[in-house]
């Protein structure tokens, strides 16, 4: 395909999309619309995972042991501890260890401490999670170790967050679902009413020989065309939507940590860059291959 080739499609496409200006105008914006939208998803998926993931950093399962357990048998829990799969760090801590910091806790209410006789604390250990998906896993192998006698942790802390998340990619993900199928469907639309205008155009077309590959080709750069423009100004959106609520978040909450890369920016606009593209083209090429049928000759 020449230069003089290529500059005649885009000139056919360009007259094409301007005189269906309203739908084309339509297909242009919902395509915006939808890749802005997945943008957004994508970003607040990123942060609720990375947030997730420093959950998961910070999250303590404590292992109580037996009250009347040796020094031994303490010792032989630690080794099992570096067997089981999930299981990041552990730390030992002494009864004495946790009375005295239990007793600096509440330094400024002696009168309760003191209502205690005694060290009534276990031996623990303190047992680092890799990844929050594994706390199920390992607080079932934790229960099967010998010398433990009780495992607490944040359940009702980590059932919320891994329910949230759940909830929160079903609905991002059907969100985003249903632009693109209305996206693809407006599309379509935009190329059927241009195929319609142009019938009488196809058919000339076709009289002095023109093969079937160089009349569709016209179509497939109007949704080249359209997907394009969807895209660079969904584009402009996202990231102009991205600095403003980023530099707000900073000022407001300095200790929150956002998406704010620069790197991982640009591969999210080349991302939406590359599926603007995909739409207007897939778009284009279903219209054609269902209307054409009916206009041309196979």
């Amino acid at each position: 395909m020449n230069v003089r080739t290529i500059k005649f499609f885009f000139g056919e496409a360009l007259i094409s999309l301007r005189q269906n200006l309203v739908m084309t105008i339509i297909a242009i914006l919902t395509i915006s619309v939808t890749l802005v939208m997945l943008a957004l998803f994508v970003l607040l998926f990123m942060n609720t995972n990375t947030a997730l993931g420093n959950v998961s950093r910070n999250l303590a399962v404590v292992a109580y042991l037996d009250k009347e357990i040796s020094k031994s048998a303490i010792d032989q829990v630690q080794d099992q501890l570096t067997s089981i799969s999930g299981i990041k760090s552990s730390d030992f801590v002494s009864k004495e260890e946790a009375w005295s910091r239990l007793k600096s806790k509440f330094k400024y209410q002696e009168d309760i401490v003191s209502l205690v006789a005694g060290n009534p604390l276990p031996n623990s250990f303190v047992i680092h999670i890799d990844r929050v998906e594994n706390i199920e896993s390992v607080i079932r192998e934790l229960k099967l170790v010998k010398g433990i006698d009780l495992v607490r942790y944040g359940q009702d802390v980590v059932a919320k967050i891994r329910k949230f998340v759940h909830l929160f990619n079903i609905i991002a993900f059907s969100v985003v679902g249903f632009l693109l199928l209305a996206t693809f469907l407006i599309t379509i639309n935009t190329i059927n009413l241009t195929i319609l205008s142009k019938k009488n155009e196809v058919q000339i077309m076709k009289l002095v020989g023109a093969t079937n590959s160089f009349i569709k080709w016209s179509f497939i750069v109007e949704g080249f065309i359209i997907g394009s423009l969807g895209a660079l100004i969904a584009m402009g959106i996202a990231t102009s939507l991205f600095h403003v609520i980023n530099t707000r978040i900073q000022v407001a909450f300095p200790f929150i940590g956002v998406f704010t890369q620069g790197t991982s920016l640009v591969s999210l606009n080349l991302a939406m860059l590359s599926l603007g593209l995909f739409i207007g083209v897939a778009g284009s090429f279903l219209s054609i291959k269902n209307l054409l049928k009916s206009m041309i000759k196979k």
